[in-house]
């Protein structure tokens, strides 16, 4: 029995039958029920409210454009293309450039398509580019990522998959993806295993030469997941030799298991998982700017009909666990499939589910409906664009641009189907997209906080070690380890780590390997290389800071940090010197890097006279001036001074973190903290702040009270102290 829609749902329906009566009224001929001919339908979605991700001013605005029908066939069309994406304001194209490992393009591992394009030199990717970039259009490579081919006829190319590792190869060389039954064609559709090692660098390769010799604005993935065609509920395919093996080497099973075995089930999920975040870290080190998008199965009802996420189409029947995937930062989009007929009232209904799961389940990113134009005429269209622009997902993205109606998809004539595109875009126009609109940004990547780290595990003889446990912790003894898995390359990955330093190893039985030191960056993907017999070490960063050792914690937090690189010393070691006071010109290199070392350029003129151009830490110096944070100290002149080579007091430190912090409003209490810092104070209000913020307690003075000792030199032990509490501030 299906459960009755969300209140959510509910107001996604409302809207979409008022948007419909009001398009009626649109000029022209518009019918607001399909033809009978209407095509089978597949699935698409629609959600409700401005996720925080997405900006006022920014919506996804874009049609998928198909490689087989017209589009960038020949130059003219690429000219029609584009000024098409004008007409209907849309920002940006989802252009199928591979539809069965063949490329429309000329610079690529995928082999030239040999479908009827303009003779070379032309390359369609390039010239689509070229055009669309001038005319404000962002361009995303469409990319079928396990459809290997599809006619009875082999590819003309020697080097195409299906001829290198089809049905002519054997053993780990076949990449065809196999059915229970030991189907591997299906009305001639040959598909990519996805639990094939060989495939999946195949196909990570592809997509970063595209990325690479490309200045495309992202990929978008279509296909990725495991086939249709099974012959019960449960998807059965996943039985290729070298699915079955690996499965087995990590389990421990020998059995073939059932297509509706659990284990079996999630293994193949996590499969595709694993293609999609190697897919996602090699476009970040390629170009970190890219958009990852994945197109999302929405079959049938959503999950408030099914009984929630894992009794959907997508995870349960094709093993594609979108909504994990936008959890975990591994894509920047999910552009919904929700192709559903709008004046069929059951479908009307899955497309408001759909729409609905597909705001919910944004995660942090961007999430696209793709409606059904194809299934509908101009009246439902129109209503379903409407109701995805009221709603929370980032934008809409129609399928397809060749055919926008059923009455298109019906005809054979080219005239008919520009007819019913011009009045569809007019129509959008005029009532749904009534004005420009941008690209929602990407903040997470155009501001990023997080880094990742990529590598890979191999045994002594440098051969890859397929399905171990691997964990990346950070150094400093705080903050969470994450858990990651070797692929049938060796290779692991782990997204949006705070910066700082970590230390990656195996957590598996039977395997030791380390690698310790390795810092991670905002913005970029570190590189790790795993070799196994290497445990990691236990000997301590700094030899005059055993574990243990007061203030432990907070010193390794700084050096995790970066903040602290410590003084090396003959022998090679690190001495942190916890007990020496700090500098005042060191205590300004620590909180430039506590920032983060933000971009400065340190003025030509010195504000301080004792403090030279080119002097030591003269940046971070002057950038503590120019922050406000160390204004300087006047003589009597009129002059300042920065007194680089005196120690900070524990009055100044208290002044300065204060400011860094953004010198909050902040009303110091009646009575004070500390016996030694009376109200009248010159820097009450600072000192009181830092024990309210739990930044300094103070050193016990008996009966209950405590001494803050303002003129007192701050030790780095000290200092290290300070600025960890701060950092929480």
């Amino acid at each position: 029995m299906r459960r009755s829609l969300s209140p959510a749902a509910r107001r996604l329906g409302a809207a979409l039958t008022a948007a419909l009566v009001a398009v009626v009224g649109l000029p022209s001929a518009v019918s607001a029920t399909a033809p009978a001919t209407t095509p089978a339908s597949a699935s698409a979605a629609a959600p409700s409210a401005l996720p925080a991700a997405t900006a006022p001013g920014e919506e996804w605005r874009g049609y998928w454009v198909d490689a087989f029908n017209r589009g960038i066939y020949t130059a003219a069309q690429v000219d029609t293309l584009v000024a098409d994406a004008q007409a209907v304001r849309a920002n940006a194209l989802v252009v199928q450039i591979a539809r069965r490992f063949d490329c429309f393009c000329n610079d690529a591992l995928f082999p030239r398509t040999a479908a009827a394009i303009s003779p070379l030199p032309y390359d369609p990717l390039a010239t689509l580019i070229q055009k669309a970039h001038a005319a404000g259009l962002e361009v995303h490579a469409w990319i079928n990522a396990t459809t290997m081919w599809n006619l009875a006829t082999a590819p003309a190319d020697p080097t195409h998959v299906y001829n290198t590792h089809g049905p002519s190869a054997s053993g780990a060389n076949r990449w065809l993806n196999k059915r229970v039954d030991g189907v591997e064609i299906v009305n001639n559709g040959s598909y990519l295993d996805p639990g094939n090692p060989g495939a999946v660098a195949y196909l990570v390769d592809a997509v970063a030469s595209i990325t690479q010799n490309y200045d495309v604005d992202g990929v978008d993935l279509d296909y990725i997941r495991y086939p249709d065609y099974s012959s019960g509920a449960a998807n059965d395919w996943g039985y290729s030799s070298t699915s079955l093996a690996r499965f087995r080497a990590e389990t421990g099973r020998s059995d073939t298991p059932a297509p509706a075995d659990a284990q079996f089930s999630q293994w193949r999920r996590d499969q595709v998982t694993a293609l999609v975040r190697r897919i996602y870290l090699r476009m970040y080190q390629v170009d970190p700017s890219d958009r990852l998008s994945v197109n999302g199965i929405t079959y049938g009802y959503g999950p408030q009909t099914t009984g929630g996420w894992t009794t959907t189409s997508a995870y349960r029947g094709v093993m594609q666990d979108w909504r994990a995937w936008t959890e975990e930062g591994i894509v920047d989009t999910v552009a919904t499939m929700n192709y559903k007929r709008n004046y069929l009232a059951d479908q009307a209904q899955m497309f408001a589910e759909w729409v609905e799961a597909t705001e919910d389940y944004q995660g942090g990113r961007q999430n696209v409906v793709g409606p059904a134009l194809y299934l509908n005429e101009l009246a439902d269209n129109v209503a379903q664009a409407s109701a995805v622009a009221a709603s929370g997902v980032a934008g809409w993205n129609g399928y397809s641009y060749a055919n926008v109606s059923a009455t298109a998809t019906a005809s054979s004539s080219a005239s008919v189907k520009d007819s019913e595109r011009d009045r569809l875009e007019a129509a959008l126009r005029a009532s749904v997209f009534t004005g420009p609109a941008a690209v929602p940004e990407m903040t997470w990547k155009t501001r990023p906080t997080s880094g990742h780290v990529a590598g890979v595990l191999t045994d002594s003889g440098g051969r890859p070690l397929d399905q171990v446990a691997v964990a990346v912790r950070p150094e400093s003894g705080g903050g969470t380890a994450r858990a990651a898995r070797t692929d049938g390359s060796g290779w692991f990955g782990v997204v949006d780590l705070p910066p700082g330093r970590y230390t990656v190893e195996v957590t598996e039985a039977g395997v030791t390997a380390c690698a310790t030191g390795a810092v991670v960056v905002a913005g970029e993907v570190t590189d790790v290389a795993l070799r196994a017999g290497a445990a990691c070490p236990t000997a301590q960063v700094f030899t005059d800071v055993p574990p243990g050792a007061a203030f432990y914690d907070d010193i390794m937090w700084l050096w995790s940090e970066g903040i602290t690189r410590g003084s090396v010393q003959p022998d090679g070691t690190l001495v942190f010197g916890a007990a020496d006071s700090i500098r005042r010109e060191a205590m300004a290199a620590f909180l430039y890097r506590m920032a983060g070392e933000p971009a400065f350029t340190p003025p030509a003129t010195s504000p301080f006279t004792d403090v030279a151009p080119g002097a030591a830490f003269y940046k971070e110096i002057t950038w503590l001036a120019a922050t406000g944070i160390a204004p300087g100290a006047g003589r009597p002149g009129g002059e300042a001074t920065f007194r680089p080579a005196e120690h900070v007091t524990r009055e100044v430190m208290a002044l300065w973190l204060f400011r860094d912090v953004g010198s909050p409003s902040y009303s110091p209490p009646a009575t004070s903290p500390f016996i030694d810092v009376p109200t009248t104070h010159r820097s009450y209000r600072e000192i009181a702040w830092m024990s309210t913020a739990g930044i300094s307690t103070g050193a016990p003075a008996g009966g209950g009270q405590f001494r803050y000792a303002p003129d007192d030199p701050v030790t780095r032990e000290a200092m290290a102290a300070f600025l960890h509490r701060a950092s929480a501030v």
